[in-house]
């Protein structure tokens, strides 16, 4: 059984003023509402209705709205959104700069308290499998990066490739080097990097990510994941892509690589990097166009099953034929 996450006694939020948070994370959550599901499967929007019919506020449950100046292509919610209606982890980081899950989590944690102080209803909506599984289940208690353990890891990288840390993983850690691509750098060089320093594998200390959770929500809709057929949700996803490209998407990528914005975490956003080259190559459009398309949908297909391996999170079958408002007062009345 998962243990629940419980918070500090007070802790402080980035403002500095200090917060009371006597609650575990699983109080919190069964009072909160839960928006997941893939990439351009409606997720924002609902939760800005939710949030105006329930008097809520907006946490962001993804790894890449947290960085500044990546708006268009990380579909943030716009300035106007929220100023109607506030919104919590977005904006936290320059693209140069990097974060980690646990830093993710305890921010997540003080915005839950924050919102919960004020008396509203708190509304977790994203499609980072991670992030949700940490709230859900915790972290593991591994020590803090090594930057001289890691570089060197990195510099192995440099001079012998992808897969020579790989293997080296495979060797010291074989069920890591199972779960973890060979294309995965950042996690690779992580688990090489706690192995370094501890003498044991990473693996060693996870939390079990498929036991059940001794929690529910108060109403069985709270916890829903958006879920499309298949074909409806790669139409979504190119007529979004599209969209996207006609807001200036190229002109936003081309301003932060002018700045030399980007990080390794940064660059990892779904079209970023495959825009960046295309550019410098002088790829048509269409082509680039194209090419992000085939890229989201594939990520969709792995935040899928992510939430498939979340059995709290309840799959809530989604068509076209339901408007917004029709979708909202369902829920809302169920």
């Amino acid at each position: 059984m998962p243990q629940s996450v419980i918070f500090s006694d007070s802790t402080v939020d980035r403002n500095g003023n200090n917060i009371r948070m006597d609650f575990d994370t699983h109080s919190v959550l069964r009072r909160s509402w839960i928006i997941a599901g893939p990439t351009a499967s409606g997720k924002s929007d609902l939760a800005m209705a939710l949030a105006a019919k329930l008097s809520g506020e907006i946490v962001a449950v993804d790894s890449m709205t947290l960085f500044r100046g990546m708006d268009i292509g990380t579909a943030k919610p716009t300035h106007a959104d929220r100023e109607l209606i506030p919104h919590h982890l977005i904006d936290v980081y320059d693209p140069s700069e990097s974060s980690n899950v646990a830093d993710w989590l305890e921010q997540c944690r003080n915005a839950l308290a924050i919102i919960l102080e004020r008396g509203r209803i708190p509304i977790l909506c994203g499609g980072t499998g991670l992030y949700w599984k940490a709230l859900f289940f915790g972290i593991p208690d591994h020590p803090a990066g090594n930057a001289s353990v890691r570089d060197k890891w990195y510099r192995v990288h440099e001079t012998l490739g992808a897969q020579a840390v790989h293997q080296k993983l495979a060797e010291v850690d074989p069920l890591s080097a199972l779960r973890i691509s060979p294309n995965d750098t950042k996690r690779i060089i992580r688990a090489l990097e706690v192995w370094e320093v501890t003498g044991n594998p990473i693996s060693s200390n996870r939390p079990d990510w498929h036991a059940s959770l001794d929690v529910k929500p108060e109403r069985p809709v709270q916890w829903i994941w958006l879920k499309w057929p298949r074909e409806i949700l790669r139409d979504r996803i190119a007529k979004r892509v599209s969209r996207m490209f006609a807001q200036g998407w190229e002109t936003e990528v081309s301003r932060l690589e002018e700045r030399c914005a980007f990080g390794p975490q940064s660059e990892a956003a779904i079209g970023y990097r495959t825009i960046r080259q295309a550019l410098k190559k002088g790829v048509a459009r269409e082509k680039i166009i194209n090419q992000v398309v085939i890229e989201t949908r594939q990520f969709a297909k792995r935040q899928e099953t992510w939430l498939r391996s979340l059995p709290a999170i309840t799959p809530f079958s989604m068509n076209s034929d339901r408007g917004l408002k029709d979708l909202v007062e369902s829920i809302v009345g169920f």
